[in-house]
């Protein structure tokens, strides 16, 4: 330690005149400042701050002033910030003496930026924006070294490093064209420069020049983990093939700069749990971390490899344009519902990062409203509706461009006076029962704003804790469908994806050459914890509906292994398409002695898909869980497991899934049901099994479970149902 004070010191006395030597100088300076990082000591920094001020006290050298500045800097970064102001003091004494010099502009502008971080971090400061206004003046201060040496490459790294902390977004521009003026100077031979314009060439929307920024920084020697992640946020912005190589390259390098590059970039669409699985990585096993990260994702939402990755900084650079914070001080009140803790982007742009585009954003202005937005995005899951409001009270924080969540459109922040009609009506988009809202009694508002708030919650809790990059289509498909697990092709269970299209819709489908209309079917499947099983890209031709009839009926079938499956699946036709709820399906094993049930197929044999699951065997699949009570019901199944010759019993049963209402319990009415019991003998392999039921001997009509039981030899049971709705009317 003692050494290299010592040497630092020795540093300090060298004295070489002004301006004609500036490189030397700034390379000098530059040293010196290196080998003062090194030195962790206070006091050591302390006592070498003040020997520089005595002897630069003693000359009008600006060089001894210059140091004496930068070890005040250090001294400040390890005991207390107030030393700013001494190294401010010293850089102005050094500007005062060399004015043709840059450098001291250089100092006055890092020791303003270690005030405004200082004064940011002290919890005894209050205030929503504190520290900018040093932070402003460093700004100053290093535009007046640059206009002195405009290659000054400290200055230009200092000042890109500082733009973020102005909270003004209008601030990228003049930082990125001092940059771009740099060009041609000796700037040109530093990474760090080229490395801090390619992050805000991206960021500015230019990929060419982001890249080239990269490339040229990574051929000079700059660090690679940092110089991989900006190399690989150009190539995305480009559509370069090879942008997934240098991301994952990067991400597997342990540098600190680097890591934490890749770790900031995580922070807007991981919880706390994802961050700790990613801080417990290190080399290859952090790149391999990433590839399944995006790679889960990419098969949850049905897309081709490195589509969300792309989408995911495509969103993030937007994000950090449209929606950055313009404080650096966030209070969270009681009434808040969602507490991100980010400082860079508000609400809006957490959930854009996660969802991007709103399906549907509107964001009225007029009197007495604070600034506000509503955003509805359609998802094959349910609709999210999400509300921002701007404008903090007692119980709420937030600001005039901090705009938080809130659960109702009724909890947007508006002066007494503000029509009430106006803010529901804007919002007739998202859901046309706010436009009708002042039209109804008060009982029917009351329900309506419970029922709004409920919606709310559910969706800034879905908004705030997953992502998506779901599937959009240019115009809606209103299929209805239906998966089965049924039938065996070999040795693996088939599963059929049985489904109707309106006829409406496949009137203005483009059609094959035969007639037949195209359909296409994408599908992943997903074990219990998560994980991607397999895919399914299919494709069908789908044959047009009868005269008269509404829909057209398809099916797509195909092995699948032995599981239990959580399904994801997307119905297209030409340019029109939907992604359909999350399904699931078993698809069980035959273990020797264990019976197993297959799908239960029902279906109407005048309306319906036929299928022949073998000769003389045939199954009537139906996308619709709606029937006529009028028309015999068509059941089939299939069991495994039994053996050669044994005895086994069928119940099948219709339970009523409602019951009666209180008048109905009154007078004794009860919904009765329908059961009926099969004694049969096995006789090998696989027994299919096709009933009809007269479904008219039910009472009335409604809803009900079929239900399968089969009992074997040795209480060996099995047990399969589904809800089928029973109608008198013509059907939907």
């Amino acid at each position: 330690m003692r050494r290299l004070l010592a040497g630092a010191f020795a540093l300090s006395v060298i004295t070489l005149p002004a301006p004609a030597q500036e490189p030397a100088i700034v390379a000098s300076l530059e040293r010196f400042r290196d080998s003062l990082d090194r030195v962790e000591d206070g006091r050591s920094l302390r006592r070498l701050a003040e020997r520089l001020h005595r002897e630069a006290s003693r000359t009008d050298d600006p060089l001894l002033a210059c140091r004496e500045g930068l070890a005040w800097i250090r001294v400040a970064e390890k005991t207390s910030g107030r030393r700013y102001d001494e190294a401010d003091r010293a850089f102005r004494r050094a500007a005062d003496r060399a004015p043709r010099w840059a450098y001291p502009w250089l100092g006055r502008g890092l020791a303003k930026a270690g005030k405004g971080a200082w004064h940011a971090a002290t919890p005894a400061n209050l205030g929503n924006r504190v520290g900018v206004g040093a932070i402003q003046d460093a700004v100053g201060f290093l535009q007046q070294a640059l206009e002195r040496d405009r290659g000054l490459a400290p200055a230009l790294v200092a000042l890109a490093d500082l733009w973020p902390s102005l909270l003004d977004t209008a601030a990228l521009g003049p930082t990125l064209e001092a940059l771009r003026r740099a060009e041609g100077t000796a700037a040109d031979r530093d990474p760090a420069v080229w490395l801090a314009r390619s992050r805000l060439e991206w960021l500015a929307g230019d990929p060419w020049a982001a890249l080239r920024a990269a490339e040229t920084h990574l051929a000079l020697g700059g660090p690679r983990g940092v110089g991989l992640h900006a190399l690989a946020l150009a190539r995305m912005r480009a559509h370069h093939p090879d942008a997934e190589s240098a991301y994952f390259a990067g991400a597997a390098l342990d540098e600190a700069g680097g890591v934490a590059a890749y770790r900031d970039d995580l922070v807007p669409v991981v919880g706390d749990s994802g961050l700790a699985a990613f801080d417990a990585t290190a080399g290859g096993q952090r790149a391999a971390w990433l590839r399944r990260f995006w790679s889960d994702r990419d098969r949850w939402d049905l897309r081709e490899d490195g589509e969300r990755l792309r989408e995911h900084y495509r969103r993030l650079r937007l994000a950090r344009v449209r929606y950055r914070l313009e404080y650096n001080r966030r209070y969270y009140g009681q009434a808040d519902r969602f507490r991100s803790g980010s400082l860079e982007l508000d609400d809006r742009g957490i959930v854009f990062v996660r969802y991007g585009e709103p399906t549907v954003a509107v964001a009225p202005m007029f009197y007495g409203m604070q600034p506000n937005a509503s955003w509805k995005y359609a998802r094959g899951e349910g609709d999210l509706v999400l509300h921002f409001s701007g404008g903090g009270t007692s119980v709420r924080g937030g600001g005039l461009t901090d705009l938080r969540l809130v659960p109702s459109v009724f909890d947007l922040r508006r002066d007494r006076g503000a029509p009430e009609d106006m803010m529901l009506e804007s919002r007739a988009e998202i859901d046309p029962d706010y436009a009708k809202y002042l039209m109804w009694g008060g009982l029917r508002r009351a329900r309506f704003a419970h029922e709004d708030a409920q919606r709310g919650l559910r969706s800034i809790a879905q908004a705030t804790t997953s992502d998506s990059h779901e599937l959009r289509f240019e115009r809606p498909l209103e299929p209805r469908l239906r998966v089965l697990a049924l039938g065996r092709l070999g040795a693996r269970r088939l599963l059929h994806v049985v489904f109707s299209i309106p006829t409406a819709t496949r009137d203005s489908a483009e059609r094959l050459p035969d007639g037949g209309l195209p359909v296409r079917l994408r599908l992943a499947a997903f074990d219990a914890e998560g994980r991607h099983a397999f895919s399914v890209d299919s494709s069908a031709a789908l044959r047009p509906p009868d005269a008269g009839q509404s829909a057209a009926l398809g099916r797509i079938a195909f092995p699948i292994p032995d599981g239990v499956w959580h399904l994801r699946l997307a119905l297209e036709q030409g340019d029109r398409g939907r992604m359909l709820p999350t399904d699931s399906v078993r698809a069980a094993s035959t273990a020797p002695g264990v019976v197993r049930l297959s799908d239960l197929a029902v279906g109407d044999a005048g309306r319906d898909l036929a299928w022949h699951a073998a000769p003389g065997d045939t199954a009537y699949l139906s996308p619709y869980s709606a029937f006529a009570r009028a028309v015999p019901l068509e059941l089939y199944y299939e069991v495994e497991g039994l053996r050669l010759g044994e005895s086994y019993e069928t119940v099948v049963e219709l339970v009523p899934r409602a019951t009666p209402g209180l008048l109905g319990r009154l007078l004794g009415h009860e919904r009765r049901g329908l059961s009926l019991r099969f004694q049969d003998e096995h006789r090998g392999g696989t027994a299919r099994v096709r009933r009809t039921l007269d479904v008219r001997r039910l009472e009335e009509a409604g809803l009900y479970l079929l239900k399968v039981t089969v009992t074997a030899a040795g209480g060996r049971r099995e047990e399969r149902g589904v809800t089928v709705e029973l109608q008198d009317g013509p059907l939907e």
